[in-house]
C-alpha cells in the first residue's frame, strides 16, 4: 500500500507551467504527473509505482462501460415502477 498523499502547490510563472505542459504533452503524460516525476528526480526521491498516477475503479474500459450500463438498467427499472405506481394512483383518483 502506498503512503497518503498531501496536495502541493507553488506559484511559478506562466512560461514555466507553459513548457512543463509542453514536456509533458511530448511524453504523453498528464502535466501534474510530469512534474511529480520531475520534482523527485531533482530531489532524488524514489517515487514507487503505487505512487505514480491514481486509484482506478475499474481495471479495463470495457468493465466500465459494463457497470455503467448495470446502473443505467437499475435506473430504468426504478422509474419504470415509479411511473406505473404513478399512473394507477391518478387513475384510482380519477375513478372515484
Amino acid at each position: 500500500m502506498s503512503e497518503p498523499k498531501v496536495p502541493l502547490m507553488l506559484n511559478v510563472p506562466v512560461s514555466m507551467k507553459a513548457e512543463i505542459d509542453r514536456q509533458a504533452t511530448e511524453k504523453g503524460e498528464p502535466a501534474s504527473s510530469y512534474a511529480r516525476r520531475k520534482l523527485a528526480e531533482a530531489i532524488g526521491f524514489s517515487l514507487s509505482r503505487a505512487d505514480v498516477g491514481r486509484a482506478r475503479k475499474y481495471a479495463t474500459v470495457e468493465e466500465r462501460i459494463a457497470a455503467q450500463k448495470a446502473r443505467k438498467a437499475e435506473r430504468d427499472a426504478l422509474i419504470r415502477k415509479l411511473l406505473a405506481e404513478y399512473e394507477a394512483s391518478q387513475s384510482v383518483e380519477e375513478v372515484e
